[in-house]
């Protein structure tokens, strides 16, 4: 089986800093073919089907070389709608896939 590259998520410093402080337990990426092709295998009817087994992700605070990054566990993987609580920058009904997060696991800068 082919090794998967690391998964490199831009986050904004706030966001970043309540993840360090343990505030912040979950990422959310929208449900785009980027991410579909990110954190999901084709099964074999072709279709997208099985979430690849993602065991830790980067999340960098910019695209500058000397950005704060942190690399974090990876618990689970689900696709959820937001019904009731919506976080910023997302509507009701927006369906996503939810990163539950772990343990840090690293710090760069």
């Amino acid at each position: 089986m082919k090794e998967e590259k690391e998964i490199i998520l831009i986050i904004d410093r706030q966001n970043l800093d309540e993840i360090l402080s343990g505030k912040k337990t979950e990422e959310y990426r929208a449900l785009t073919d980027f991410y579909v092709r990110m954190f999901m295998t084709k099964g074999k009817n072709g279709e997208y089907d099985q979430f690849k087994p993602v065991e830790s992700v980067w999340l960098a605070n910019g695209y500058n070389k000397d950005r704060k990054m942190v690399k974090v566990e990876v618990k689970s993987i689900n696709i959820d709608r937001f019904i009731h609580l919506i976080p910023e920058n997302f509507k009701k009904g927006d369906e996503v896939f939810t990163l539950e997060l772990g343990k840090i696991l690293e710090i760069v800068n």
